[in-house]
């Protein structure tokens, strides 16, 4: 990739540690770094990073883990490229487990969350309630902290030849200032795991304050009527310019 727009380094690790066997720790064997040819495993080097940085031979990480967090920034970008070279060793492994989603046109869903959450920074500077109905209004400039509190992801959605798909993108994983309407305006390649299917119409936040609608359909309309409407969700690790 030419550049990085957003990586989950997170998702990415947890990804890499379950690849490895469950575990960041690596004894002091060169045969467990190597492979016959002298070239690290793919998947290997965050090992080795930590195995440096914090362990000697086979102690457990554990007890070194506060070195990471004690906000050494230098460490941390370490650890974070190494993750991303790891994950792109992964990637060019052809794993089945991460999907390849290119060519697909991202567009938030009005309404939405992920709609709120990017108006609701500039609402801040303004005072006053969103009126929902006679008796519910909600205070716009507590808006913005309560949505980033209560889910601390986008979803969006993204076309491809007239199907879409729900794409989710974690809030604090977008790199060099890029934000989620970044991505409307440029042509990304994603990496992405699919871990299951929703309804476009649930991502629509205003319905949430409505009544359910009650009607009598049968069983088979209905489950007719929403296996139409399911989209299959993506949760995106890596997105950039190929």
């Amino acid at each position: 990739m030419k550049k990085i727009i957003y990586f989950d380094e997170n998702s990415a690790t947890d990804y890499l540690v379950m690849k490895n066997g469950g575990a960041l720790v690596i004894e002091d064997e060169d045969k467990e770094k190597y492979e016959s040819h002298g070239e690290i495993k793919a998947g290997a080097k965050l090992k080795l990073l930590f195995n440096s940085l914090f362990v000697k031979g086979d102690a457990a990480i554990d007890s070194n883990i506060g070195v990471y967090t004690s906000g050494q920034n230098l460490i941390k970008t370490t650890i974070t490229n190494t993750t991303l070279s790891d994950f792109l060793d992964i990637l060019d492994e052809n794993s089945t487990e991460i999907i390849e989603l290119k060519d697909f046109q991202i567009y938030i869903m009005e309404n939405s969350i992920a709609y709120f959450q990017t108006i609701t920074p500039y609402l801040g500077m303004t005072e006053g309630n969103l009126k929902v109905d006679e008796n519910l209004a909600i205070r716009i400039n507590k808006m913005y902290d309560t949505l980033k509190l209560g889910k601390g992801y986008y979803e969006v959605i993204g076309k491809k030849e007239g199907k879409e798909s729900i794409f989710r993108f974690n809030n604090r994983s977008f790199k060099n200032n890029y934000g989620i309407t970044d991505l409307l305006q440029m042509n990304l390649k994603y990496y992405g795991i699919e871990v299951g299917i929703g309804e476009k119409e649930k991502l629509d936040f205003t319905k949430v304050f409505e009544p359910v609608a009650h009607k009598t359909i049968t069983s088979l309309e209905k489950d007719e009527e929403n296996n139409s409407k399911q989209l299959p969700i993506y949760d995106i690790i890596l997105a950039g310019v190929d």
